[in-house]
């Protein structure tokens, strides 16, 4: 008589697996990305929308000066747009209009433009563009035949204070029948694909988060939830950042993983209310990774000066004095997921270089408040090979910068194999919050001499070679059955020996038959294939119309659902073993026969992605 396996999923819980199965190589790794920050200046481009990443305004008149310095003084609505175009100012002789500026347009789309806008006015668009003319009352059209070492100006010459110029929008032609709907680039998004997860550190603005100017800690208060970035707002390019809205419809579109920065500045309130937000909107089955700030021990950034200023000044010892504000933050977070916590993890930053830094740090909190510690996984060039690729300055070759580079990486490694030691004693796991090459000038920000091959290398097979050769080393730190998850740094960003080439591709129109991108190839080469963490279960009441069944004897499995579903049957080691092609209802399936172990049932559907574990 055959014996049936009946595993109703909604009397399932939390199960957690009796081993720790060692994953095979091809699983060890999952990587993720940092999207690259929004600037008028960027080649990554991820909005159809051009004017989303608009310089802030600057305020102009007639005098043939490229900015007036009155903006201060002119008045704007609660979207961002002028009241009314020309102002005049008291005490101030000309009439003020106001301009934006891309001030690098290289990453933008050949062809033809067009220009919408709400109410009574006119916009000019003086350079960078051909063929600019009106079309219509509220609409005008340009064409880009070239994008190399241009700019774009555009200028709100007049606005009616009734009916301001409000709501511009600058479209390429190949979207104009979609824009309205589809806000990301699809070119962005297919690139982005390969990837599981997303950080949205730099889309959040979070390193001087709300600062005007960079460099100013003493800034009054702290921020509410009513300040923060705004969807209709004209550009997405503030020190607030890009709103959350449009991350999580990010998620929720692409099915993405997110890593989420709490800023520096922000009130319980906002904290409270940003939590809420992602937890009422966020679609089922997508994971969370939440951090206080960025770095903030780092004190290029505004918020390590003013943590510095408010917290470790009045107590004294640094760096524990910081722990109160990460302890609050994912304190906050905590009390909104509450017994949902599986949904997010909690992440306390690590110092790569600095082990007592991050020991310390780690040891002060209190251990329940967070989940993973996450340190950098870069290798590059020490201050030493940087003195020896000086010297051979133009006569230095792509192989010499490889070759400093691989001498340096067992230094890089052992750094973040002490973060790993900090995380077995306390009992958390490692995840990377950022890493890739870091082949970069010492001091940074200087052009080095041997700038022709630094720029070379990231077209080169060579960095292809050192990124498998890093990735190979990352796995021996993976244990248990997930995959240790990496975030690369920089996801769209161009060759630039001064600054750094972090992107692992250069432009959204990136042809890769043409200009090679060999770090974004070795991701690929090196992402967790077939692969599906299996460490827990859990349930929702959505699930209560779905039924497992599994007959040993005949290896036949039966999956009874009224809605359609995807089903994946994955091994302990989470490889797929099964997978059907179509979603279907009511569905008989005969499987091969299969080694004897432990087995996983995913089911996939709109409402949620699970895993049910069966023998």
């Amino acid at each position: 008589m055959n014996r049936i396996f009946s595993i109703f999923l909604f009397i399932l819980h939390f199960v957690a697996l009796q081993s720790q199965p060692t994953l095979p190589d091809s699983c060890k790794l999952l990587f993720g990305t940092n999207l690259s920050g929004l600037f008028d200046w960027g080649t990554e481009l991820p909005f159809v929308d051009m004017m989303r990443n608009c310089r802030e305004w600057y305020s102009k008149d007639d005098s043939g000066e490229f900015e007036s310095r009155m903006i201060d003084r002119m008045q704007f609505r609660s979207d961002g747009y002028p009241t009314h175009i020309p102002q005049n100012i008291s005490g101030v002789t000309r009439p003020q209009f106001v301009a934006t500026i891309w001030g690098r347009i290289a990453g933008w789309q050949l062809g033809d433009y067009t220009v919408f806008y709400d109410g009574r006015g006119e916009i000019d668009i003086n350079v960078g563009v051909e063929n600019y003319r009106r079309l219509d009352a509220q609409s005008y059209s340009f064409r880009l035949t070239n994008t190399k070492d241009r700019e774009i100006q555009l200028i709100i010459t007049k606005s009616d204070s009734l009916n301001p110029v409000r709501n511009i929008k600058i479209i390429h032609q190949d979207y104009l029948q979609t824009y309205k709907e589809k806000i990301f680039n699809p070119n962005w998004l297919n690139y982005l694909r390969i990837f599981k997860s997303v950080r949205f550190m730099d889309w959040g603005h979070t390193n001087h988060w709300s600062q005007k100017d960079s460099w100013l800690w003493d800034l009054p208060g702290i921020v509410d939830w009513r300040d923060r970035a705004q969807l209709n707002y004209y550009t997405w390019t503030t020190n607030k950042g890009i709103p959350y809205e449009v991350m999580i419809r990010l998620m929720n579109e692409l099915d993405l993983d997110a890593w989420i920065c709490i800023p520096h500045r922000a009130s319980d309130d906002y904290i409270r209310n940003m939590a809420a937000l992602f937890k009422s909107n966020v679609e089922i089955g997508r994971h969370l990774y939440v951090e206080y700030s960025n770095e903030i021990w780092n004190w290029i950034f505004g918020q390590a000066v003013w943590l510095d200023e408010n917290f470790c000044k009045p107590v004294g010892t640094w760096p524990e004095c910081y722990v109160p504000a990460i302890q609050n933050a994912l304190d906050v977070w905590t009390s909104v997921y509450a017994n949902e916590l599986s949904k997010i993890t909690r992440i306390l930053g690590a110092f790569t270089g600095w082990y007592d830094v991050s020991n310390r740090v780690a040891m002060t909190m209190n251990a329940n408040s967070f989940d993973a510690i996450a340190p950098t996984y870069y290798f590059g060039i020490s201050e030493k090979s940087d003195s020896i690729l000086d010297e051979l300055g133009s006569r230095a070759t792509i192989a010499d910068i490889a070759r400093e580079a691989r001498l340096n990486m067992q230094l890089e490694f052992d750094r973040i194999q002490s973060i790993q030691s900090i995380c077995n004693s306390l009992q958390k796991k490692m995840i990377f919050y950022e890493g890739g090459h870091h082949l970069t000038a010492h001091p940074f920000g200087e052009l080095p001499s041997y700038e022709n091959a630094l720029n070379a290398i990231h077209r080169d097979s060579a960095i292809y070679n050192l990124y498998n050769e890093w990735f190979q080393k990352l796995r021996s730190l993976q244990n248990g059955n997930e995959p240790l998850l990496c975030m690369n740094f920089s996801f769209i960003y161009g060759i630039d020996a001064k600054y750094g080439s972090w992107g692992v591709l250069e432009s959204i129109y990136q042809d890769l038959t043409i200009i090679p991108a060999p770090k974004y190839n070795a991701i690929i080469k090196n992402q967790s294939k077939n692969c599906i963490p299996t460490n827990y279960i859990e349930t929702n009441k959505k699930d209560m119309n779905v039924e497992v069944l599994f007959d040993p004897n005949s290896n036949e499995l039966r999956i009874q659902s009224i809605r359609p579903i995807l089903i994946t049957l994955v091994s302990s080691t989470g490889q797929v073993i099964f997978l059907n092609p179509s979603k279907q209802n009511k569905s008989l399936f005969s499987l091969d026969v299969i080694p004897s172990g432990m087995y996983y049932v995913r089911i996939d559907n709109q409402f949620y992605s699970k895993i049910c574990k069966f023998k």
